[in-house]
């Protein structure tokens, strides 16, 4: 089985009621929500659809396209709640309505047993639009040929925000370097080093044992397992939206 989670609280401050904001052609937007719920629906290989909120708006438009209802608690819907313990807590409810499922299905019939154990989980952010249903696909599959790895990830290359571009600046404005740049074939030309990808949190696909043991993933993102985690390539550059 693999489900999609998708989280989205109604309380931004940066960007006010963001996952309700209409995107999209002049004479067809959408919430942007509705992308990636719409993606997930879509997507042939998940067999379940969750949507994780304390917003009763959310959740209505979130239930009008067939997502799973999960009551995200006040104390993980403030701005100092981490995605580390929303996706834990949605995936906490996912097991438990499948255990539920499962036992609706009286003993002595041909059941597949696959279908009440996860393979991978579907994480997904409201405000991060730029996913298809093809796109899911794909990483499924390659996360599906690569059994050592954790998980994988949605990457886009922004070269312009390369390490060997990135300054420190102390409480007295001085500007530091990082540490450990190889200079030798830096120019002023952003894409003169090494490309450099970004998690863009359009979508990551993972083990369960990654939430499972979400407290020794590695940071920032732990959701995704320990280090251990595949990148796919986004064709067009993507970020959530409050970048």
């Amino acid at each position: 089985m693999v489900p999609s989670l998708l989280i989205g609280r109604g309380g931004s401050q940066g960007f006010p009621k963001k996952n309700l904001y209409p995107i999209g052609p002049e004479n067809d937007k959408h919430p942007m929500m509705t992308y990636p719920l719409r993606a997930a629906k879509e997507c042939k290989e998940i067999d379940e659809g969750f949507f994780s909120s304390d917003c009763s708006t959310l959740k209505l438009i979130a239930e009008h396209l067939g997502a799973k209802i999960i009551d995200r608690p006040k104390e993980l819907a403030t701005d100092e709640a981490l995605a580390d313990d929303v996706f834990l807590h949605g995936y906490e409810h996912i097991k438990e309505y499948i255990e539920k499922k499962s036992l609706n299905f009286a003993t002595g019939f041909n059941v597949d047993l696959r279908e009440f154990q996860i393979e991978f989980i579907l994480l997904l952010f409201a405000n991060a639009p730029c996913i298809s249903s093809g796109m899911l696909s794909e990483m499924i599959s390659i996360l599906r040929e690569n059994k050592e790895a954790d998980s994988i990830c949605t990457m886009s290359k922004y070269n312009m925000f390369s390490p060997y571009r990135m300054r420190k600046l102390s409480g007295n404005q001085h500007c530091a370097y990082w540490e450990n740049i190889n200079w030798e074939r830096v120019s002023c030309d952003r894409d003169s080093g090494e490309d450099s990808y970004i998690y863009d949190c359009s979508a990551a696909i993972v083990r369960p044992r990654c939430l499972e043991n979400i407290k020794e993933g590695t940071p920032p993102q732990k959701w995704l397992g320990k280090r251990n985690f595949l990148g796919y390539k986004q064709k067009i550059p993507a970020l959530d939206i409050d970048f």
